[in-house]
């Protein structure tokens, strides 16, 4: 009888999608798995936000942070699936986020609307006045080409103002001078703001003015074909970009020298012969940047060359939608060393986005993917993570949609909205707001304790402030502040002013808002970073001279509900057999089952106690039925494990719901029954 061999399982990194799975090179299969020091590793968990589009198909988004762990972002959506907007329209709205949780009340730009589907980017900009920088502005640019990357239609174009008290705030304002026959894209490049779409064309604003392109000699045709995309690169005189049109890659520089309030922009052409696959695809990493074309993939690092993928190329173009093509975006995962390419695949209904994500991994040079429904994403520097909008990875019933930050713990977390529930236990007060009188029409505890409505309300004069007293020491975060008018009439350019205050003497300001206050309407405001406090008050608008009725509601958040699911992880190794690939890939040429007797794991996992699993498959022949064994369960602390189990052609089949990083697993063979 021949001795017992020991072998360690070796591949390389990636799974082999083009080529019958016959092969002992790479893995044959996996999901949600990456490939780290050339072994397999479980990819990171995410942490979900809820957030308010799941009838809708988002596709751009921004984010920008105002302050330690609190951020804006813009979504660009189009509610073409909404049943109570028939007609098709596109719009820009916000969220503020803080602590993980949505805290910012919803802002829906109603002049950033625009009837069709638009495919919207956002562009920092900043205008100069003077030689000195104002404020950064947020530039929303909806072009048509969201179903047709060819489309020549108008592009929609407006900017939103920001400033530190309130970040993206409307309503968003018209440009001095649109350029109407560019609707590719935009790309910034102090102190000019480049447009560019169809027949090559490229233009620029105005010296320091981003919203004015009625300059003379500012713009020049690259190519005849459309302009897809663009970007900001080093070399030559500032400005200098890349311009992506659909069959190649253009270079153009500033080749004035010296001081100059004009560009004169020369180009050169990098070549004309590559593609692009979609609007959104191009991804800069390191300064060297990535796409996928109509056939290959590309790089571009001073040139352009293929960038090599035999291991899954067929099976992302002969799986994509090209009829969605302009879904397809790209984000790079900066602290995995990866860059992800999300797309739709075929088959799917008309309002299911991306479904799948194809990776490659820059420091290994190796390609893998996974099942993931997203419909557009970013990489934040501030954070390192990755940042992706939409369905639950773990539950593909559930329709909702939410923004999630990758990389976080193991598992998926979901918050669910927090519940708010107004706090009560105080004393309500009036007139000046540091007495229990009753002035101003009496019971102000109405104001406090009942649900507004027109039979239980309290009845603010002008001049009277209303107050809500907590008591000495009795300090309560409020997150959310109700003010409901309850009567019949509107009340124009209402200005809401709401202060809080932890000793009765100093007061700071929560809420500082004119707007129209609709009858029977509510004003809803998320304060955001809420402080403790012991009293709460509402000054009394003094343009208000007549009564009116309303509620005033302190709410504070009691529960934040998490939905914590388990990602399932798995990977299968290639094939070892003596009859073909031995576990060291050599070829043996004998034709004997291998009998396995021993496996010996070595994978790192996040707690000893941690399970995973193992399944051996056999195979016949290469295209025969696969047969496999029971599904084997081991902990971080199992040393090895016993099994017999013996098959011509082996494949092992890892799988955990825990973090795992594979290291070098052994297993005990022998030659086993005959062919």
């Amino acid at each position: 009888m021949a001795a017992d061999q020991i072998f360690p399982i070796v591949f390389k990194p990636g799974i082999l999608r083009d080529r019958p799975p016959f092969q002992g090179e790479y893995c044959t299969d996996g999901q949600w798995v990456r490939f780290y020091g050339g072994m397999p590793k479980k990819i990171g968990g995410m942490l979900g936000i809820k957030s308010s589009v799941n009838r809708y198909v988002t596709n751009s988004i921004y984010k920008f942070n105002t302050r330690e762990n609190e951020y804006i972002v813009l979504y660009g959506y189009n509610d073409i699936f909404d049943p109570d907007h028939p007609n098709d329209q596109s719009s820009v709205y916000k969220y503020v986020i803080s602590n993980n949780a949505i805290v910012g009340q919803r802002v829906n730009y109603n002049n950033l609307t625009s009837p069709g589907k638009l495919l919207w980017q956002f562009i920092p900009v900043i205008k100069s006045t003077n030689a000195i920088a104002e404020q950064q502005q947020i530039v929303c640019f909806g072009s048509n080409n969201l179903d047709n990357i060819l489309d020549d239609t108008a592009p929609y174009i407006r900017y939103i103002p920001l400033n530190n008290a309130n970040p993206a705030v409307g309503p968003a304002k018209d440009f001095t001078s649109t350029p109407e026959d560019t609707n590719g894209g935009m790309v910034f490049i102090n102190p000019y703001l480049f447009a560019y779409g169809n027949n090559g064309l490229v233009r620029w604003s105005k010296l320091n003015d981003p919203f004015d392109f009625s300059g003379e000699k500012t713009s020049i045709n690259i190519s005849t074909d459309k302009v897809i995309f663009g970007a900001k690169v080093r070399g030559g005189n500032s400005p200098t970009l890349l311009f992506w049109t659909l069959s190649s890659v253009i270079k153009l520089s500033n080749s004035v020298t010296g001081e100059s309030d004009e560009l004169k922009m020369t180009k050169d052409v990098i070549t004309n012969d590559s593609s692009i696959l979609s609007s959104r695809c191009v991804v800069e990493y390191d300064g060297v940047f990535y796409w996928p074309g109509t056939g290959r993939f590309f790089i571009y690092n001073g040139i352009v060359n293929p960038l090599e993928n035999n291991i899954n190329r067929n099976y992302f173009f002969d799986n994509i939608d090209m009829n969605k093509r302009q879904l397809v975006f790209g984000i790079k995962n900066v602290a995995k060393d990866e860059i992800w390419w999300f797309y739709p695949e075929r088959g799917q209904d008309a309002e299911v986005g991306c479904t799948h994500a194809i990776i490659y991994n820059v420091i290994e040079n190796s390609w893998y993917d996974t099942s993931i429904t997203r419909d557009c994403g970013f990489w934040d520097n501030v954070t390192g993570n990755m940042y992706t909008s939409g369905r639950s990875l773990t539950n593909p019933l559930n329709t909702d949609k939410y923004l999630f930050k990758h990389e976080v713990e193991t598992n998926e977390v979901i918050l669910a909205p927090p519940v708010i529930q107004r706090i009560l236990g105080g004393t309500p007060s009036s007139n000046n707001g540091t007495s229990n009188d009753n002035a101003g029409g009496g019971y102000p505890q109405n104001a406090f304790t009942e649900p507004p409505s027109v039979r239980s309300v309290y009845t603010q004069h002008a001049n009277t402030n209303l107050m809500y007293d907590y008591g000495m020491g009795n300090l309560q975060t409020i997150a959310q502040i109700q003010i409901t008018n309850a009567n019949v009439d509107l009340k124009q350019n209402y200005r809401c002013i709401i202060q809080s205050s932890v000793d009765l003497v100093n007061w700071t300001q929560l809420v500082n808002s004119a707007q129209n206050f609709n009858p029977r309407g509510t004003l809803v405001f998320d304060i955001i970073n809420p402080q403790p406090a012991r009293a709460y008050r509402l000054l009394a608008d003094p343009n208000i001279y007549v009564n009116f009725i309303m509620a005033f509601g302190l709410n504070g958040i009691v529960d934040q509900p998490q939905i914590n699911t388990v990602i399932p992880s798995s990977f299968t190794t290639p094939t070892i057999s003596f009859a073909s690939f031995n576990p060291l890939k050599q070829l043996t040429g004998i034709d004997r089952w291998m009998e396995v007797k021993k496996i010996e794991p070595d994978f790192r996992m996040g707690k000893q106690e941690d399970t995973m699993s193992v399944v051996i498959n056999t195979k016949e022949y290469a295209q025969s039925p696969t047969i496999s064994s029971e599904e084997i369960v081991f902990s971080g602390a199992t040393p090895k494990i016993d099994y017999y189990y013996q098959g011509r052609q082996l494949t092992f089949t890892f799988a955990s719901v825990n973090y795992f990083e594979m290291g070098h697993v052994m297993i005990t063979v022998n030659l086993g029954d005959g062919q």
